[in-house]
């Protein structure tokens, strides 16, 4: 097994203490992205990984921990996808593992039902936008940093996502 070492045992403590911090938002950002339980749990772990590889070159000056780990975590899940969008069979594992019916963990009359499916309605992309600001509450300009666009392209991204949202809300 090869181990990953650390510059100091100090910053060894203090990553312990980011990943019982944030493990938990970054689970969620994921789980909001991809919709399935254990291929976030895959994405999540190598996001630690590379957080943990590289935590001495953070750099508080130019993202929050947090965002820094979102962005760590969206490269992870792009990389992810990309590589799900490139195999061309399914195996019988993951036709097994197929995300659960909402309606079998939730009332179909409850705002957590709702919520599933309106995220489930949506691009990967979007729900990341959304899970960045709502879910995270990074700002526009910590989005814009992590995506490579502008706060006011971030803006206008928002303002469609949320008609398209309201346009799927109403045809229910």
């Amino acid at each position: 097994m090869k181990w990953i070492r650390f510059p100091g045992a100090r910053n060894r403590s203090r990553f312990e203490e980011v990943y019982e911090e944030h493990y938990g938002a970054v689970y969620n950002y994921v789980y909001r992205i991809l919709l399935h339980r254990q291929n976030t749990e895959d994405v999540v772990s190598e996001t630690f990984l590379k957080a943990m590889r590289t935590f001495d070159r953070y750099d508080a000056r130019k993202a929050s921990v947090l965002g820094w780990l979102c962005g760590i975590a969206h490269n992870c899940a792009v990389d992810f996808l990309r590589a799900q969008a490139v195999r061309q069979s399914v195996s019988l594992e993951e036709l097994s593992d197929l995300p659960v019916d909402a309606r079998s963990v939730w009332d179909a009359d409850s705002p957590e039902y709702e919520t599933w499916e309106l995220l489930r309605r949506l691009r990967a992309q979007e729900r990341e936008l959304l899970t960045m600001r709502y879910w995270l509450g990074l700002s526009e300009r910590e989005i814009g940093q992590q995506l490579g666009l502008t706060e006011k392209a971030v803006s206008a991204r928002f303002r469609r996502l949320l008609e398209k949202c309201r346009k799927l809300v109403n045809q229910t």
